[in-house]
């Protein structure tokens, strides 16, 4: 009987060593996933692909800006405020004239083009509203006039390094799920094997011990 006992424990110590193993394989695998991750998404991109990222951050920046001043138009804070469609006819000519103090959205809280003063983010955003194509052109044309080689051309393209990571993406969580399932594993054999231990002494029985001693 003792002989059966020790050849079950035996074997289930053998089976969580090699859970262990495939544990400690598949752990290998998701960090080097993990750190392939990183290093394409640290890479720099070529100059196409800082092009394309480029006339998409502007359009980013003239959709907030639409954005913004569209609620702003109809969305008074204050009584000094005024929704756009809440202007009075007098004050519209005024500023239509030239003979107002300000022009025709200054009493709204967007004050459209002219609240650019001393928010430097709404200026760039006001500009990539209105002249997106121009601005995009512009910094094109510095970086191509400025001699330097931008290089990078040698490197996977963007399109080819989200596909490349989605995968990657994938393969991690497959492998985390079946990490999770492994030491899920590991935990239920090591109970097995594990020898059982008492229950620590309360203060009142550790007391007691001591004046037999």
């Amino acid at each position: 009987m003792k002989n059966s006992v020790k050849s079950i424990l035996e074997s289930i110590k053998g089976e969580t060593s090699k859970i262990k193993q495939q544990h400690a394989e598949k752990l290998a695998e998701l960090n080097q996933a993990k750190a392939e991750i990183r290093r394409l998404k640290e890479l720099p991109v070529s100059k196409a692909d800082f092009s394309a990222l480029l006339m998409k951050n502007i359009q980013t920046e003239a959709d907030k800006y639409t954005n913004d001043m569209g609620k702003a138009m109809f969305t008074p804070v204050s009584s000094m405020d005024k929704a756009a469609n809440m202007i009075s006819m007098e004050n519209l000519e005024l500023s239509a004239n030239g003979r107002g103090l300000g022009w025709i959205f200054s009493e709204t809280r967007a004050n459209v083009l002219n609240n650019t003063t001393d928010d430097t983010r709404t200026m760039r955003r006001a500009l990539c509203w209105l002249i997106p194509e121009a601005i995009h052109g512009k910094i094109m044309d510095i970086i191509d006039q400025s001699g330097h080689q931008w290089g990078n051309e040698d490197l996977p393209s963007v399109s080819e390094r989200h596909e490349t990571i989605a995968d990657l993406e994938d393969r991690a969580a497959q492998l985390q799920a079946e990490l999770d399932e492994l030491e899920a594993a590991i935990k239920d054999l090591s109970g097995v094997v594990a020898p059982a231990q008492e229950p620590p002494l309360s203060d009142t029985e550790r007391a007691i011990l001591a004046t037999y001693r």
